[in-house]
């Protein structure tokens, strides 16, 4: 039988809540879910999410200042939508029938994404600074997590963050930037649409990621039309905004629906009419072939051994191939292609006696892209099958990266809200799944498994915890990055 091995990676991201009072971290939940004996897909999903808080009461007007800024005052919830991605080189899926189910009101009136000039998005300055951004994630949702695997997309949180960080200013932005690896945010701006507008996209390997603004038309908050146009241009953001409740709560679930391709039904539980004010999703979906797939005598059972040495009996996937080989000196690995090649499954094993999380606190940008840039050889691979959900509360995270004034009373968000509440970043969250498994095997295939381990120059078993990424091949940009430490089911 013809077996196919596919990956999928949904992304729907941070939970933002820009609030006037401080949120409390919550830890790291992760869950294992057993894969099927027979499956088709791969999974991955994040989610992040902003939301402003105010104490104003509501009133019943919309309007515009003489500064052109959209002043949301009114209750209404009248059924129309907008979506402003309209550029088909964008590796975002439009949803089916989305303006059907979302009774928010459009909030781009008047709007309309202009051209703009991105910048070179494999120039060193953004690797560097975007590598760098993605080893600090995975170091932060690490800490203090032992024996739990957690899986961050730097992309998703990237691109949520700079949307806010362009209403920030003064200390706040600053500190951002910083975050960000230096880069002033009206170039990070290029870069970035360069960067996720020129994503590989076909329907072998598919990207999708999507972007959007709610606004609570009872909150009193003033939104400049600049930011507005901002997130318009460089983001293809969708804005919406209606009185915050019940609906507004089933209008954001279904966006999130449609842009995950159901594959993610809900991100929030509930909402406040008189305290928050905003809420930012980002949604990033990826689904590749492999390039050499698995037949059904390359499956088979084998162990798995936690740092504690706890032994799991897993499925692992087994295959001889010319690819990327990883030797850094701490820890050996690998660079699996998907099909043609444009991403590929980036797995580092440390050395027998190294902790994976000592591991990944050794890890900088420079040691990453020295190992991604590794010359190719025949390599036998074995990787188990796994699923897991991870979410993130990363507000203790990023500040600790360095941009705590955003999530304090001295936060400022002018360039987002005019109206001179003051508002802080409240929650951000950040969710996500993977699974990965083939179609058709079965154990009676277990004999044939290794037959070409002779013909192999190196091997690496991923039979011990490990790191491991999913990497667009054209910048060497992780667009996930994981860390398996157990397996059950």
């Amino acid at each position: 039988m013809n077996t196919k091995r596919m990956v999928k990676l949904t992304a729907l991201l941070l939970v933002f809540s820009l609030i006037l009072a401080g949120c409390s971290s919550e830890a790291i939940t992760e869950k294992t879910t057993a894969t099927t004996a027979v499956t088709t897909t791969a999974t991955t999903t994040v989610v992040t999410s902003v939301t402003t808080t105010t104490e104003s009461a509501p009133t019943t007007t919309v309007a515009t200042d003489e500064n052109g800024n959209v002043i949301t005052t009114t209750t209404s919830t009248t059924a129309t939508t907008t979506s402003l991605v309209s550029d088909p080189t964008k590796p975002t899926t439009p949803p089916a029938n989305t303006s059907q189910k979302i009774k928010a009101t459009d909030m781009m009136a008047g709007i309309k994404p202009k051209t703009v000039a991105g910048k070179d998005a494999t120039e060193d300055r953004f690797v560097n600074a975007h590598t760098q951004f993605a080893v600090k994630l995975l170091q932060g949702a690490v800490k203090g997590k032992q024996g739990k695997n957690v899986l961050v997309s730097p992309l998703s949180v990237q691109l949520t963050l700079a949307m806010v960080a362009n209403g920030a200013a003064g200390k706040t932005k600053t500190e951002m930037e910083t975050v960000f690896g230096g880069i002033p945010m009206a170039e990070l701006n290029q870069y970035l649409y360069n960067y996720w507008t020129q994503m590989p996209n076909t329907e072998e390997y598919k990207v999708s990621i999507a972007n959007s603004l709610w606004i609570n038309s009872g909150s009193g908050i003033k939104v400049p039309k600049s930011f507005l146009q901002t997130v318009a241009d460089y983001y293809g953001a969708q804005v919406y905004k209606s009185n915050f409740g019940k609906q507004t709560v089933a209008d954001m679930n279904n966006w999130v629906k449609e842009y995950t391709n159901g594959m993610i039904d809900s991100i929030v539980n509930e909402l406040d009419s008189k305290a928050d004010m905003l809420m930012l999703l980002n949604t990033l979906f990826f689904e590749a072939d492999w390039k050499n797939t698995y037949g059904q005598g390359q499956v088979s059972t084998g162990t798995f051994t936690t740092e504690n040495g706890t032994q799991r009996s897993v499925r692992m996937l087994s295959q001889t191939e010319k690819m990327r080989y990883i030797s850094d000196g701490e820890a050996t690995g690998f660079a699996k292609d998907y099909k043609d090649g444009y991403y590929s499954f980036v797995a580092l094993l440390p050395n027998e006696g190294t902790s994976l999380d000592d591991y990944i606190a050794s890890l900088t940008a420079e040691k990453v892209r020295n190992a991604l840039n590794s010359g190719a050889i025949s390599v036998y691979t074995e990787i188990p099958k796994f699923a897991y959900d991870c979410d993130l509360d990363m507000n203790a995270m990023l500040s600790e990266m360095g941009m705590p004034t955003a999530f304090g009373s001295g936060a400022d968000f002018s360039g987002l809200d005019t109206s001179g509440k003051g508002t802080n970043l409240g929650e951000v969250r950040h969710k996500t799944h993977i699974e990965l498994s083939e179609e058709g095997t079965k154990a009676g295939a277990v004999t044939s498994a290794r037959v070409q381990k002779g013909l192999r120059d190196a091997s690496v078993c991923l039979d011990r915890p490990f790191v491991y990424m999913i990497v667009d091949n054209t910048t060497y940009l992780p667009i996930f990055v994981g860390a398996v430490k157990d397996i059950t089911g």
